[in-house]
């Protein structure tokens, strides 16, 4: 999604997008857990993260 500009719809078709946020929702039993590893793979491909103000 932020690499390629694209993302793959349920019914496989590819739709261009541009992305400049994430939104992860934290309700999830696992959800520290998953925005960790969200965060260690993008730092990996050296995506900036920063807080939106």
């Amino acid at each position: 999604m932020i690499n390629e500009g694209t993302v793959t719809a349920t019914d496989g078709s590819v739709i261009p997008i541009t992305v400049d946020t994430i939104c992860i929702h934290g309700d999830g039993e696992n959800a520290l857990e998953f925005a960790m590893a969200i965060r260690k793979s993008l730092t990996a491909a050296n995506i900036n993260i920063a807080a939106m103000i």
